[in-house]
């Protein structure tokens, strides 16, 4: 058997750009986190909240991330001094929406980001994604 009979697509499928963000996750915020995102990788799992966030969807890889958070009614807590900053890949398009945001309300990116991923963790955040998840009723 040659090797040019046996080929086979490896690894993951290209994504397209990314552009690398921080995240000024507190100690509470990063519990949750590592928490809710399960066996995702914690980078992935980010990227798809900033997406939702800023209100682009289709850029959301995990479809099984709506659930997750639609199942969960923990509050993050309030930030404290003591933050870590965490990098996310993200799409360049919700980058540039971040980043509009952020000097929108005069916050510094990486806590405009990090405040984004508690809303959305937070139980008001997971009744509007249950809430856009939800199908119509029969009547």
């Amino acid at each position: 058997m040659s090797a040019s009979s046996t080929t086979t697509s490896r690894g993951r499928p290209h994504l397209g750009p990314r552009v690398v963000i921080t995240a000024a996750l507190w100690p509470n915020l990063e519990r949750l986190v590592d928490d809710v995102r399960g066996p995702l990788d914690r980078s992935p799992f980010l990227a798809d909240l900033l997406a939702c966030h800023v209100g682009r969807p289709d850029l959301i890889r995990h479809q099984q991330l709506a659930f997750c958070v639609a199942n969960h009614d923990g509050i993050p807590g309030q930030p404290s001094g003591a933050t870590r900053h965490c990098t996310v890949r993200v799409h360049p398009a919700v980058a540039d929406a971040l980043i509009a945001h952020a000097e929108g309300v005069g916050l510094p990116r990486a806590v405009y980001n990090a405040l984004a991923i508690a809303s959305i963790l937070s139980s008001d955040g997971a009744e509007t994604t249950a809430k856009q998840e939800g199908l119509p009723l029969a009547m």
